[in-house]
C-alpha cells in the first residue's frame, strides 16, 4: 500500500506491520499530519524499499510471521539513507521491561497495541519530532 504524494516530499513515513488495521490507522495519523508513506505487510520487501527511499521515521510491528522487529530495526540501521531515523516499534504482546530496555537502545519508542490509542500514539509522533 502506498500512500498519496504530499507537496512535502521530506515527510515520508515506512510503517511495517502484518496487521492492516494497524497500517491503515497508522497511514491515517500520519497522512493528517502532511506525511507521505509506504506501508508494508511484512520484512521481504524491507531491504528493497529502504534502498530507494529516504525516510523520515519508521513504526515497525514487534512480531510478524516473515521477519522480527528485530531484523527490521537492523535493516534500517543498516541502511545508509536511513541509519539514523526514528523508529516507533509496535507490539501485541506483552515485552519483559529487559526486553522493552533492550529495544530502546536502538529505537525512540514501544507502543503496545493492546493499550493502543490515537491520543497516546500522536502523543509519541510528537515526541519524536517528525510530523
Amino acid at each position: 500500500m502506498w500512500g498519496q504524494l504530499f507537496m512535502d516530499e521530506n515527510k515520508r513515513i515506512l510503517i511495517v506491520d502484518d496487521e492492516k488495521l494497524i497500517r491503515e490507522i497508522v497511514a491515517r495519523i500520519v497522512q493528517k499530519r502532511g506525511a507521505d508513506f509506504i506501508a508494508l505487510s511484512g520484512g521481504k520487501e524491507v531491504k528493497q524499499v529502504l534502498e530507494n527511499n529516504a525516510f523520515q521515521l519508521a513504526v515497525v510491528d514487534l512480531l510478524m510471521p516473515d521477519a522480527s522487529g528485530w531484523d527490521i530495526v537492523k535493516m534500517i540501521r543498516d541502511d545508509k539513507n536511513n541509519s539514523n531515523i526514528p523508529i516507533i516499534i509496535l507490539s501485541g504482546t506483552k515485552i519483559s521491561s529487559e526486553e522493552k530496555t533492550k529495544l530502546l537502545q536502538e529505537v525512540n519508542a514501544v507502543v503496545n497495541k493492546t493499550t493502543f490509542s490515537l491520543q497516546g500514539f500522536e502523543f509519541v509522533l510528537d515526541s519524536c519530532s517528525i510530523l
